[in-house]
């Protein structure tokens, strides 16, 4: 019994919902986010989650107004 046998929340992911997302320009959830982990391509664009960088605060899903970051579980 030497491994973790992994919790509910080890295996879920931040993911930005495009069709709710707002493209806000000052996003809530990219300036709530401490490990500075996400990423867009322009200004206008959906903002992502960078993996390498997401620790698993989640603090971007409850920051989100318009609740467009879901945590979806990973399969």
């Amino acid at each position: 019994m030497g491994q973790s046998s992994g919790g509910f929340w080890e295996d879920v992911v931040p993911v930005v919902d495009p069709e709710r997302c707002q493209r806000c320009a000052d996003c809530p959830a990219e300036a709530t986010c401490p490990a500075q982990g996400f990423r867009r391509a322009d200004a206008g664009s959906v903002p992502e989650v960078d993996q390498d960088f997401c620790f698993g605060c989640y603090a971007c899903a409850g920051a989100c107004p318009h609740r467009a970051v879901i945590l979806p579980r990973r399969r």
